[in-house]
């Protein structure tokens, strides 16, 4: 948050009823002298990613279901839990409380992202961020210390939310595909209220304008306050004009809103009162097309409460990353997928001599070489040399247009089959650090072929005989694929230990279950490893 001083402030209530609200006070997280080094709107977009960050204290909740594999990672103490034994739920008063007390103090921050992925991204932000790792198995709580310095985060109806006290309206989350600084959430008594009102539509809407006055300021970027030509203008509207904006809805599940606000509820009248709330309180002009608004406001309905965030910028978060995924000319596979992969290789990251190198034998468009090339400078100095194969000569143009437009090195990324052992011949033996590959799932490589006297060139055995060969002792090799069983299948206990997985959604309606699975090279002296990881994707997730 990025207020000019403490005010009280209602953070989870509703309008149509003031005097039901629970007055919530705010802690600003920039001081005068961090204001004052932002000499204009320009230096203040370009300057506030660089800076220090300090994180919330902890606190957790969450409903959702978290597994993952045990792991003898020795990187900042890292550890998963799978299936353990869980306490008896909280009641939903103690998630609102908890809710209430990271708003309080911090920027509540919710990560938005594929089904399943919640668990990484939580996992990313302990690596990441020094935090500690928490996760609730539907109103059941597993802790799992990990560090001194205290974050709180929680998967709460299907969405991650963490409380962010630091620099940037929250940090980078590799894994998420948006970021909503979170200005308002009703859940509780105040969504019972809105649910038994006469109109249930035109009182959520009231709901957004009263949220919007009291919070929506403290929620936007540095800059935009500081340009405001009202310090009382919860809008923080320029001298001369008002902002433009967006707003949308979206669901956290098959008719949220209606299990949210009761059967009254109008998809079409609620998106109506989002965007005539904002423009009440806001005094922001409403901008049919999304990519010339200056500003997205997004609510997320659960069944059990509604979350009002505005969309952060990468731009705008605490060491945003030199390549930005709104440059890609063509980002090709889902950006957090590939952002979630690459943050799970770069906690392989050692201390070693000569450029760190990551490999995807099947690059396609190379998201997952840029998002190791996003991810490695926050984990190493050492230069970061990548390597790609890529059999279609099409896809390849891809690929070189986008590492053109990142300014990356592209002449190891070549016309190849991935398959074949001769494709790598520069690369010695247990050099690489990491390889990471979105493996393809067509008929050419089911079960079925995937047998040695078709030499290999058509299954997942090659693949991973590549990565036994050229990933060093500790490195890391990142798999995905829907075929999930034939996967673990391959997988040699004895060159391998299983660092996590998990079944994560993928596609449209993140209807297509993929198995996402990270290893860490072992030697055949320190004995099998490799577990058995059958129940993480029978299960429902």
């Amino acid at each position: 948050m990025h207020s000019h001083g403490s005010s009280t402030l209602p953070r989870c209530g509703v309008a149509a009823l003031p005097a039901a609200l629970s007055p919530i006070t705010v802690r600003p997280c920039w001081t005068a002298d961090q204001q004052t080094q932002h000499l204009s709107c320009a230096s203040a977009l370009a300057r506030g990613c660089s800076r220090t960050s300090v994180v919330a204290g902890l606190s957790v909740l969450a409903i959702g279901w978290c597994q993952s594999m045990s792991s003898r990672s020795k990187h900042k103490g890292l550890s998963a839990s799978r299936g353990q034994p869980v306490e008896h739920a909280k009641s939903v008063e103690a998630t609102i409380e908890t809710l209430q007390s990271w708003m309080e103090e911090a920027q509540l921050v919710m990560a938005v992202t594929n089904k399943g992925l919640e668990a990484p991204v939580a996992r990313e932000l302990a690596f990441f961020h020094e935090t500690e790792s928490a996760a609730w198995c539907g109103w059941a709580m597993i802790w799992h210390q990990q560090l001194s310095t205290h974050m709180g985060k929680a998967v709460f109806g299907n969405r991650l939310y963490f409380p962010w006290r630091g620099e940037g309206r929250c940090p980078v989350v590799h894994g998420a595909s948006r970021l909503l600084a979170v200005f308002a959430v009703l859940l509780g008594k105040d969504l019972q209220k809105v649910r038994d009102a006469k109109d249930p539509n035109a009182s959520f809407a009231s709901y957004v304008a009263h949220a919007a006055r009291q919070n929506l300021r403290q929620s936007l970027p540095a800059y935009m306050v500081l340009c405001a030509e009202k310090e009382d203008d919860p809008g923080a509207n320029p001298p001369g004009r008002t902002i433009s904006f967006t707003a949308d809805c979206r669901v956290g599940q098959g008719g949220a809103e209606r299990l949210a606000l009761g059967d009254r509820a109008d998809w079409v009248r609620l998106k109506q009162g989002l965007r005539q709330g904002i423009q009440d309180a806001a005094g922001w002009v409403l901008q049919p097309r999304a990519a010339n608004a200056e500003v997205s406001v997004w609510a997320f309905f659960a069944p059990d409460h509604v979350a009002l965030g505005v969309e952060v910028k990468e731009v705008e978060t605490h060491q945003a990353p030199a390549i930005l995924w709104s440059r890609l000319p063509r980002p090709g596979m889902q950006t957090q997928i590939a952002g979630a992969m690459a943050a799970l290789a770069a906690e392989c990251v050692a201390t070693m001599d000569g450029p760190s190198i990551v490999v995807d034998p099947t690059c396609g468009m190379g998201t997952l070489l840029l998002a190791a090339a996003r991810v490695w400078p926050q984990v190493s100095g050492r230069p970061l040399r990548l390597v790609g194969r890529e059999m279609n000569p099409s896809q390849l143009q891809k690929c070189y247009s986008n590492f053109s437009s990142c300014h990356l090195d592209m002449s190891d990324v070549q016309l190849k089959d991935g398959r074949d052992p001769k494709s790598f011949t520069e690369l010695p033996d247990a050099s690489v650090d990491a390889l990471l590959c979105d493996l393809p799932s067509g008929a050419a490589h089911k079960a079925s072929s995937d047998l040695e006297h078709l030499g290999g060139l058509r299954s997942y055995s090659s693949f991973l005989r590549l990565a036994e060969r050229i990933v060093r002792p500790g490195g890391r090799c990142v798999l995905l694929s829907e075929r999930k069983e034939m996967l673990t299948r391959r997988i040699s206990s004895s060159s391998w230990q299983t660092v996590a997985s998990w079944v994560i959604g993928r596609g449209e309606g993140n209807t297509l279950e993929f198995l996402l699975i990270a290893l860490e090279r072992v030697t055949e002296s320190d004995g099998p490893h490799v577990q058995d990881i059958t129940p993480l994707y029978i299960r429902d997730n």
